[in-house]
């Protein structure tokens, strides 16, 4: 953009000048419109058009993992050495929130969600999908290519901005494809909670290696769990420290039975949770998830769904 030039009439009184500040100040508030808020439509545009611009850094920007500093990886994943976009003209453009999406949608979304806090330690307020449909033409290799394609990916909201999610394009340790061993649970009621018991396990694992998370809605805790006062070679326990979850204290407790660091049927977990405000532990009615991952891939080893009682 052109700057515009500056006035030659340099001598003109403080007092006039200043009025003339205030005047454009006013009329700036009155009749220049306010930013536009930050949609999940908004956020996908801006990206197709700095990529239109062949600005890889305001693409970049754009997408979640801006927030992680994590430039370098996202980058290598394109390959652009050798690409040029010319065009990028969204066609069409629709976004899915959680109340109209599918179950599988919903499950889909809620566990890129879970990756994202753990992955990049931040805090979503909101997720929902976009199907997008994006006519392009760019060159590779000097040859040209027009292409319409239809695609659906996520966007999530962290600090009141909405950010791109495409999975594809990003290597991060928790989109791993290594084996995660599987994990079946079973869920009783306890005083305050419920303990969630492994009942089979397709491989050992030790405790260093799994979090467990806790879900509703879009509210999320976690816990990264260690070894640490579980390997005495006796029945060991070991309370991590209060995490939130929404209004809810929620408290977790790992029971190694046989006291080898690693999990095994039989092992389990206590869950606690205390809503100050009403007294109650989890919320007589409502819905939630207990899930355990595996650190080093990010992946789902075994969940448990549950409602308060």
């Amino acid at each position: 953009m052109i700057s515009p030039k500056k006035s030659k009439r340099l001598l003109v009184p403080v007092t006039i000048a200043v009025a003339i500040v205030l005047i454009l100040a006013v009329a700036w508030v009155f009749v220049v419109p306010k930013k536009e808020s930050s949609t999940p439509a908004k956020a996908f545009q801006d990206y197709a058009d700095a990529w239109e611009k062949n600005d890889s850094m305001a693409a970049f920007n754009e997408t979640v993992y801006s927030l992680g500093d994590l430039y370098d990886e996202w980058y290598d994943q394109f390959d652009l050495h050798d690409y040029t976009v010319l065009v990028v003209r969204i066609e069409s453009i629709r976004t899915i929130y959680n109340s109209t999406m599918t179950e599988e949608q919903r499950t889909y979304v809620h566990k890129l969600v879970v990756g994202i806090q753990w992955g990049l330690d931040v805090q979503v307020e909101d997720a929902c999908l976009v199907n997008a449909t994006i006519y392009e033409t760019y060159l590779e290799a000097g040859e040209g290519h027009t292409e319409t394609i239809t695609t659906e990916f996520a966007c999530v909201k962290v600090d009141s901005r909405w950010y791109v999610v495409i999975v594809d394009d990003i290597a991060l340790n928790w989109w791993g494809q290594a084996t995660t061993p599987g994990m079946s649970l079973a869920k009783n009621s306890i005083l305050g909670g419920f303990r969630f018991t492994i009942v089979a396990l397709s491989a050992l694992i030790s405790w260093d290696d799994l979090w467990v998370s806790l879900q509703e809605g879009f509210n999320v805790s976690h816990w990264e769990l260690h070894s640490s006062g579980l390997d005495s070679g006796n029945s060991d326990q070991y309370s991590f420290p209060v995490n939130y979850l929404g209004d809810l204290e929620t408290y977790l407790t790992v029971i190694d039975l046989g006291g080898n660091g690693q999990a095994n049927a039989g092992d389990y977990f206590e869950l606690l949770a205390y809503n100050p405000t009403t007294l109650e532990s989890f919320t007589p009615g409502v819905s939630y998830t207990f899930m355990v991952f595996d650190q080093l891939t990010g992946n789902l080893a075994g969940q448990m769904d549950f409602v308060g009682e």
